[in-house]
């Protein structure tokens, strides 16, 4: 991703999760990119790395939860971390 993190970038994430984008998800982290579900065995949740492992993460959990959404209590940026 070569968008700098901006509160506006952020709405527009936070559009395609709400949208159930996968396509919009997956475009959203680098092609590297981690994304840590707080869910999981390990400490940090179970994690997902690379598009190819987020697509797969955020289409199974559509598939089997197709109401799911996210509430946001607060949205904090510092540096590139959200």
């Amino acid at each position: 991703m070569t968008n700098a993190v901006t509160l506006e970038l952020m709405q527009r994430i936070d559009q395609v999760f709400a949208d159930h984008n996968v396509d919009g998800i997956v475009a959203s982290f680098a092609p590297d990119g981690v994304f840590d579900n707080a869910i999981g065995s390990e400490v940090h949740g179970a994690r997902y790395a690379g598009h190819a492992e987020i697509r797969s993460f955020y289409e199974t959990l559509f598939a089997s939860a197709s109401d799911v959404k996210w509430a946001k209590t607060d949205i904090r940026i510092s540096g590139n971390k959200v």
